[in-house]
């Protein structure tokens, strides 16, 4: 009861996820098939090989790796360093280098984010524009993530691994959730006016 009395107050006062007309259950019903649906798209774009089978070597992602590397390249060289792009390897400074493999394109965490938005509710012609948008985002951010993990490389290598697996993801994920956020608090169903 009591945890059903702080959402009810969190929902109300802090407006994120609060409309008139739906109960405090329906929202968290709502929330938690989405999380469950987006979760479903994630870890079947990133465990199944099927997947990864079908769209590795493909046109898709080496134009998805070429983009990252240029927009790497570009970012690096602004700040002065010297790039090279061989194949689907960016070398810092006649260095070590970035390697982009499939699974660092991020498309289990645009399946993610597709997932979040369409198990919840909303206007389809919101969805048809806000899909692409956020996919692209996440692209983005990505982008960002591996500039970061470059910074790292060129500058205190011995936490390149902490900075892929944990620093830098947690900023994709942080990114993903604001995403859905605004969705949430913007472009799902109409708010009734108070």
């Amino acid at each position: 009861m009591k945890t059903l009395k702080f959402f009810q107050f969190f929902f109300h006062n802090f407006n994120i996820f609060f409309f008139r007309k739906y109960s405090v259950h329906s929202q968290i019903f709502k929330l938690t098939l989405s999380l469950i649906v987006g979760f479903i798209f994630w870890i079947s774009i990133r465990e199944i090989n099927v997947f990864e089978q079908l769209l590795d070597k493909t046109i898709f992602s080496e134009i998805m790796t070429n983009g990252l590397l240029k927009i790497l390249s570009m970012s690096l060289s602004i700040f002065g360093f010297k790039t090279t792009i061989i194949g689907d390897t960016l070398d810092i400074n006649h260095a070590r280098g970035i390697r982009i493999i499939f699974t660092c394109l991020a498309l289990s965490h645009m399946g993610l984010i597709t997932g979040l938005i369409i198990s919840y509710p909303g206007k389809f012609i919101n969805k048809i524009w806000f899909i692409p948008a956020s996919i692209f985002m996440v692209y983005l951010l990505n982008a960002f993530r591996l500039f970061l993990i470059a910074l790292v490389l060129i500058f205190s290598p011995k936490y390149d691994e902490f900075a892929h697996y944990f620093f830098t993801r947690i900023i994709l994920y942080f990114g993903i959730l604001l995403l859905w956020l605004i969705w949430i608090k913007y472009f799902s169903e109409k708010k009734i006016s108070q």
